[in-house]
């Protein structure tokens, strides 16, 4: 059987089985499947009876108890692995990877406080996780406590689950939405203490009701933008969103009608595949800014490799600059010593020459008159830059036409 409670068989008034001798689930919407030898030593040739002792208890979610297979092992045995594998160990797998991806994202938010998806995310799994442990570890011993969180925190939940979606669309969720998790899990927190029948059915409609309507608003708010905004994001997440908000609906309507239908629920298996996408999504963030990161890259190389083309520019304009600068005044330096030195000695001589007459001082003369029109040549051609070409046939010109009609040559310049 399927069963959802603590159960005792006996058989012919003989107790050969006691759900708490086995390893099982037990919780307040957790059902486990056993499959148990009826002990030949207890059966008699006649009729024999078998008594179901099933426990009811206190608590809001109604008992269960499937229906009671009895036959051979190798007919049984085959269902019984079926219901196994989809009953517990794939809702082992889905809890587990529900358990290892939520810590992960829980972790990834700590680093990444300043992104929503994040910290809305870290916060919905955390509630999740909290409300998960009430309801599978509620019959524990010890863990009493564990059902006031699982039927208190339920609405946060809710609340939490528009905050992903809006943060999914690139939207920031408003700080009324924050202070409304706080304040309706402080408000519904002392009611939780209360045991009895009446607050236990109060707290347990107004969690489901709220979490029905917040699932409703969030996947509204998924559609609109992967419909109207076109949000590849949000694209990514609608059919997981969808499926939550049905299989939320779906499982709350199996167990307000327990035991009309069997108690088999989907939530445990949807919310890992809703982790799941929410991954995708993640990792397509991952890769996005990735590539943003290496277009940046790039850019910043190309900028830099052209700055630094630049600045080699500069560079060699600047040391040209800096040797033009200390040719100038090396040539003035040069050009005033010429001057002032050897054209002052020279023009002393011809002064002597011309006062002295006489034709042994002529040639004296001359060859200090031709000197110094060499250095005047030279002094003027320092004061030229290098690009004045014409300047500086120019100043040849005059200088040499004046020395050539001293000889009697006539110069044909073109």
């Amino acid at each position: 059987p399927s069963f959802n409670r603590r159960m005792t068989l006996t058989l012919n008034e003989k107790t050969f089985f006691h759900s708490e001798s086995h390893t099982l689930w037990s919780g307040l919407i957790v059902n486990s499947t056993v499959l148990v030898r009826l002990p030949n030593s207890f059966l008699r040739p006649s009729d024999n009876l078998l008594t179901v002792d099933f426990e009811t208890g206190r608590w809001v979610a109604p008992p269960y108890l499937s229906k009671i297979y009895i036959g051979p092992a190798t007919t049984l045995a085959h269902y019984y692995k079926l219901r196994i594998f989809f009953g517990d160990q794939l809702k082992i797998m889905a809890i587990a990877a529900h358990v290892l991806l939520g810590i992960g994202y829980i972790v990834v938010a700590f680093f990444r406080p300043k992104d929503p998806l994040f910290t809305w995310l870290a916060g919905l799994i955390f509630v999740n996780l909290v409300i998960f442990a009430g309801l599978y570890i509620g019959w524990l011993p010890g863990a009493q406590s564990a059902p006031i969180m699982a039927a208190v925190l339920p609405p946060a939940m809710g609340l939490l689950f528009i905050g992903v979606a809006l943060a999914l669309i690139n939207v920031q969720p408003p700080t009324v939405l924050l202070f409304g998790v706080i304040a309706i899990t402080a408000i519904l927190m002392p009611f939780g203490f209360y045991d009895t029948a009446m607050m236990r059915v109060a707290l347990s409609l107004i969690g489901l009701a709220v979490v029905i309507a917040s699932l409703l608003v969030a996947t509204a708010v998924v559609a609109w933008g992967a419909l109207d905004l076109k949000i590849t994001d949000a694209r990514l997440m609608l059919p997981s969103f969808f499926l939550l908000t049905w299989f939320a609906a779906r499982d709350t309507y199996v167990t307000v009608t327990l035991p009309k239908n069997e108690l088999f629920l989907f939530m445990p298996y949807v919310r890992p595949l809703f982790l799941g996408f929410m991954t995708v999504v993640l990792m397509r963030r991952l890769g996005n800014s990735l590539d943003q990161l290496d277009s940046a890259n790039e850019t910043l190389n190309l900028k830099l490799a052209e700055q630094e083309a630049q600045l080699a520019v500069f560079h060699q304009q600047e040391r040209e600059k800096t040797a033009d600068l200390v040719r100038d005044q090396e040539r003035q330096r040069l050009t005033q010593d010429l001057h002032d030195g050897i054209s002052g000695h020279l023009a002393s001589i011809i002064a002597l020459s011309e006062r002295a007459g006489g034709g042994t001082m002529k040639p004296i003369e001359q060859a200090a008159r031709e000197a110094l029109n060499d250095l005047r040549l030279v002094i003027h051609s320092l004061d030229l830059d290098d690009s004045e070409l014409p300047l500086a046939l120019a100043s040849f010109y005059d200088r040499l036409d004046s020395q050539l009609q001293r000889l009697g040559v006539e110069l044909d310049w073109s």
